[in-house]
């Protein structure tokens, strides 16, 4: 921890190391893809509500092997368990789908 005598530059140290990452993220959806840039710590059930609004059908978000990811799932935890370094060389690829099981 940072006692009271840590310096400017200590604490700008400490606040940068806090900070989330940007995350690349390719996002596929009916035949389209976007590339769009997150905070490390947005949650993947964000990005429907970010990118496409309400819809008539659930969704949910898959990752390349096809797996439903949870939305309670940070983009960070992603990328890293993925091998995606952060930045802009990096890039997480998940789709959107309908949630053929109804249940969101």
């Amino acid at each position: 921890t940072l006692g009271a005598g840590a310096g400017a530059a200590d604490l700008a140290g400490a606040s940068q190391s806090d900070a989330p990452d940007i995350i690349s993220v390719g996002l596929s959806f009916n035949g389209r893809r976007k590339l769009v840039r997150h905070l490390s710590d947005t949650v993947v059930g964000e990005l429907v509500r970010l990118h496409l609004g309400p819809q008539r059908q659930p969704l949910v978000v898959v990752d390349h092997h096809g797996f439903e990811i949870g939305k309670e799932m940070p983009l960070g935890l992603l990328a890293r368990q993925a091998g995606v370094t952060a930045g802009p060389h990096g890039l997480v690829e998940l789709g959107l789908q309908v949630d053929d099981w109804g249940g969101g």
